[in-house]
């Protein structure tokens, strides 16, 4: 990882490592290496190679295994397949005064990325414990840290989720903690519910559960920090898809002022103290997507200025034993909340918690699925012994009502459970896991090989639709893995059937089990690995996804219940999901990590535009939001020249002081050619030689100029008052008159600045923050050197799946804004006709394509049609019709509807500097004279007597736009039925052969459509 990463990070990485190879040998406990990777995390070390700081450092790099057991051999303490390391067997104490010789097959299992598991060869009968229950972990956490006194909590998972818990809870009420007993007992100091906003942002990772507490916990903060600044919430690509909407509307509702920093209805989040924490009173809430909603407030709500009264009247409330089991817990806590007899609203007092002095955390009831599942799949016995028919989480039941179900012999106590798994296990016709949903990927793979002998061999599963919003979409997730084993599995609306087969025809899955990233995935898999017949295998990538709530899974799987294991060194296949199940941040993982992930550019990005229109703010919300290093080129002078910037001037004048910007503006790109954002003074474009270092920034592919634009109305009103730099002594609409032009000429791409503020009129923190939402999409869509799993932009399917779009026809985008969500529902990409708008000045287009970039996250196919070809522009302005194009690809927009007719070396040119903008080559036939067919059949005429062509022939129009288009798009009209089958026969079989290129199997994507009532 050199020299990308420093010795001391790296040794941070082998330290964990080493704990965790002790811990697979039974040396080492789980408390102690969770304790071990919470303290090298204090210290902002990384703990594996999968930390953000890793992939921030060295994103390209892979360490294979055998390749890193080579170079151990050179060391001369080592000996051929022998490693001595030194083992622990707990904090401060090790296995043996000298470094052990391990086995490389030891070290290859822990180190290798994914795991192969091989099915065990005979029957067991073993007890185990299982890990703390995460749901409980957290809710005890919260409580406790809101909480007065001191709380001994024993059984605490120790997991990455519930770590993200404690540190955030330690930013925000400042608890202080420790463990005794080897870290099996945390002893926490409650803070009494005395909130402060913290000092950087809370990261969450993927935790669903702490990101939803933690939002309504930031609501009661009542007084904001330094500088009026809230709280931010974030984490990682998936968590930023997983919808937080209802939570969010419930709390802006009762007046708190929570922002959307990127996509509407998910993280990262951004909340505004307002001086009094959570109003309270009634809150409305909907419940039919998460009770982690329901529990957010339930949690939260003692804390309100007055009782809560929380209604989730008139929607079905999903997961109710989890909002009972936090009702309990409050309860242990010091707080009883009352449920109205015959309706789904609750009264919650004010209060503080009361901490007992000791609060047990019982087992995960949903982690002890899979040792069970082991049993039954396998015909063994195995005893959890810390989880039975007392526990409040509804996962209990699923030994019972599932396994049991299913044929297996089921013997539960208040505190055990015990499966004796039969010779065939049963499917169940019908079962209804509402009460147990997290369940259901561990029912789905046993059902996997329940065929009972009798034909019937479908389980369907139902009341499980919250399953589709949680790690992924795990009932598409579910499907696409099962059929990878020979298993057909159907996505249901509210489940999942399942077909089961005879275990002696399962497959072994090619290229191994993806599990975007969810622990439940990888746990689900392993157990189905264990019935693989002889000679077949499973592979589970990304294994390390486990330690969310197990961190040694794997190791009781090998230990404990004998399953065989081997390290692989395979990175995670790519997955397409394509299951159902509403918008597109609820279905799959669309944009998950993996090789089918949206990879961005990290070419320096410069910024340039008048002083005032917002370029520090801009460079710093890049910075932080996309982790680029920002430099200020007006603090950077000033350190420089070792002075300040006026005094510069006033005694060496304003041509030495633009000599010296562009001077170190040259050795500023110099030393960051990549990761950072260069926000540059408003006079950086006043000489020529500036801009030409400007321009061969991004005309050399080297990185990205971007011209930050603000209404200079708005801009002029804003500095009036502005005396930090001087002035050329002139006005500013002056200046602005004399730079407009070289802005344009030096930048790549042109951010409009959307304030929606008006001249003279206040701009607030909220249309900041919504400035900062349209900038981060900007940013990433101008920088993406690959579009997400399906190529094309902003996430719109490929062939052979069906997309849409649908066209504005407005002549002003704010006409239609309030009914925007309706009007783009069911598309995939919304197209703004610029020939139809009011005006074609840039200033106003600009701001058209910025009001539609802030209502809506669908990409924007940017369209001058001109009236030729069925639209309403000017054919003989060719130049403005280049120049409007052009626009819009420096606008960022996904797609540029393109007609190749003018000068074709000026198409050419505008092409070139497409960027990521894709180029939908277009030809309308407006006058219904063009064929598909070389017969005649088509728009409309067919061939005359003597074989002379009278019609344009679709077929040369597709090769016409082919070298500047990445999507061809032909349009026709129908005058007899027969047209509609000639175009599909056109795009079917002759387009294909000229949509290919050389070298490639993939052809370019075609639309093609029939106008008129018959080509509907």
């Amino acid at each position: 990882m050199s020299p990308e990463m420093l010795h001391g990070e790296c040794i941070s990485i082998g330290m964990v490592r080493e704990a965790e190879i002790a811990r697979h040998l039974g040396y080492l406990n789980e408390v102690a290496v969770g304790r071990l990777v919470r303290c090298l995390q204090a210290y902002g070390l990384p703990v594996s190679l999968d930390d953000k700081k890793v992939k921030q450092l060295a994103p390209h790099k892979h360490c294979p295994v055998d390749r890193l057991l080579d170079i151990m051999k050179v060391d001369k303490k080592n000996q051929g397949n022998q490693k001595r390391i030194v083992m622990l067997a707990g904090i401060g104490k090790t296995y043996e005064p000298k470094a052990s010789d391990i086995a490389d097959d030891v070290i290859r299992l822990i180190l290798a990325p994914a795991q192969k598991v091989i099915a065990p060869k005979q029957k067991i009968d073993v007890k185990l414990n299982v890990p703390g229950s995460k749901s409980i972990s957290n809710r005890a956490l919260v409580m406790a840290a809101l909480g007065e006194g001191t709380c001994r909590l024993h059984g605490l998972l120790h997991s990455d989720d519930v770590q993200f818990m404690l540190d955030a809870l330690h930013k925000l009420v400042g608890i202080t903690f420790q463990w005794e007993n080897n870290g099996e007992i945390l002893v926490l100091n409650g803070g009494g519910g005395k909130l402060r906003v913290p000092n950087s942002e809370l990261y969450l990772g993927n935790a669903g559960t702490a990101s939803r507490f933690l939002t309504s916990v930031c609501a009661l903060i009542p007084q904001p920090g330094p500088g009026g600044k809230g709280t931010t919430l974030t984490g990682n690509p998936r968590m930023k898809q997983r919808p937080i909407g209802p939570l969010v509307t419930a709390l802006r509702t009762n007046g708190v002022s929570v922002d959307y920093l990127e996509n509407e209805g998910t993280f990262p989040l951004y909340i505004t103290p307002n001086g009094s924490g959570l109003p309270g009173g009634n809150i409305k809430l909907s419940a039919s997507v998460s009770s982690q909603y329901v529990s957010s407030i339930l949690i939260s709500a003692p804390y309100a200025a007055k009782p809560v009264t929380l209604d989730l009247s008139g929607e079905h409330v999903i997961s109710q034993p989890y909002i009972d089991m936090t009702i309990a817990m409050m309860e242990s806590f010091g707080i009883n909340v009352k449920r109205i007899p015959g309706t789904n609203c609750y009264e919650i007092p004010t209060g503080v918690y009361k901490n007992p002095e000791n609060y047990i955390v019982e087992a995960d009831a949903s982690s002890a699925t899979y040792p069970l599942a082991y049993a039954a799949i396998t015909g063994s016995r195995v005893t959890v012994t810390n989880i039975g028919s007392k526990s409040l989480q509804g996962d209990a039941q699923f030994a019972v009502k599932v396994i049991g179900a299913m044929g297996a012999k089921v013997e539960q106590t208040e505190i055990s459970t015990t499966v004796i798994g039969p010779e065939v296990l049963k499917p169940i016709p019908s079962i209804d896991m509402e009460t147990m949903t997290d369940a259901f990927l561990t029912a789905s793979v046993l059902a996997a090989v329940a065929n009972g002998g009798d034909g019937k061999n479908a389980t369907q599963i139902y009341g499980i639709a919250n399953q589709r919003v949680k790690e992924c979409n795990r009932i598409a997730a579910m499907v696409e893995q099962l059929a990878k084993f020979g298993v057909e599995a159907i996505d249901q609306p509210d489940g999942i059937e399942v077909r089961g087969i005879d275990r002696s025809k399962l497959k072994s899955p090619e290229g191994g089990v993806y599990c975007y990233d969810d622990h439940r995935i990888a746990m689900s898999f392993s157990i189905l690995g264990c019935a693989m017949p002889e000679g077949k295998e499973a592979v589970v990538t990304e294994k390390k996804c486990v330690e969310k709530t197990w961190p040694g899974w794997w190791d009781t799987l090998r230990n404990v219940l004998k399953a065989d294991l081997e390290g692989v060194d395979i990175e995670a296949p790519e997955a397409k999901l394509h299951g159902k199940g509403g918008t597109k941040k609820e279905v799959a993982v669309e944009e998950s990590a993996g090789s089918g992930e949206q990879v961005l550019d990290d070419g320096t990005v410069v910024l340039v535009g008048m002083r005032g229109a917002g370029k520090t703010h801009a460079g710093r919300t890049i910075s932080k939001v996309l982790g680029r290093e920002l430099v200020d080129m007006d603090e950077y002078l000033e350190k420089a020249l070792q002075t300040t910037i006026p005094e510069f001037i006033s005694t060496k004048g304003w041509e030495e002081f633009r000599k010296e910007e562009t001077r170190f503006l040259s050795e500023v790109l110099e030393k960051h050619p990549k990761g950072a954002v260069v926000a540059c003074g408003g006079g950086i474009v006043e000489t020529e030689s500036a801009r030409e270092v400007l321009k061969g920034w991004w005309g050399q592919g080297k990185g990205y100029v971007v011209h930050v634009k603000r209404d200079i109305s708005e801009v002029r009103e804003y500095l009036k008052d502005d005396t930090t730099r001087p002035m050329y002594g002139q006005d500013m609409m002056d200046v602005w008159a004399r730079r407009k032009d070289w802005y344009r000429e030096v930048s790549s791409h042109e951010f409009v600045v959307l304030t929606s503020a008006g001249v003279g009129a206040p701009v607030t923190q909220e249309s900041w923050a919504a400035v900062d939402r349209d900038l981060i999409r900007f940013v990433k869509t101008i920088t993406t050197k690959k579009w997400g799993r399906s190529g094309l932009p902003g996430g719109v399917p490929a062939p052979p799946a069906s997309s849409f779009f649908v066209s504005l026809t407005y002549p002003d985008v704010s006409e239609g804004l309030n009914d925007l969500e309706k009007i783009t529902e069911g598309s995939d990409a919304v197209e703004l006709r610029v020939d139809l708008l009011a005006g074609f000045t840039e200033e106003y287009v600009g701001k058209q394509v910025a009001l539609l970039r802030r209502y809506t996250d669908l990409p924007i196919v940017y369209t001058v049609r001109t009236q030729s070809q069925c639209g309403k522009f000017d054919d003989a302005a060719h130049e403005q019709r280049l120049t409007l194009l052009e626009a819009g690809l420096r606008w960022g927009c996904e797609y540029v509807d393109i007609e190749v007719t003018g000068p074709l070396e000026k198409v050419g040119k505008l092409v070139k500097r497409k960027g990521s903008s894709f180029i939908i080559g277009s030809y309308h036939d407006a006058t219904g004279t063009a064929v598909w067919e070389e017969s005649g059949h088509g728009s409309s005429l067919i061939g005359n007597s003597d074989s002379t062509q009278v019609a344009t022939r679709f077929r040369d129009k597709v090769v016409e736009l082919t070298p500047y288009s990445d999507i061809i798009k032909v349009i026709g009209k129908a005058n007899k039925l027969e047209d509609n089958f000639a175009l599909h026969r056109f795009v079917n079989k002759t387009a294909p052969s000229l949509l290919t290129t050389p070298g490639s199997k993939s052809s370019k994507p075609i639309i093609a459509v029939n106008m008129s009532k018959i080509g509907q």
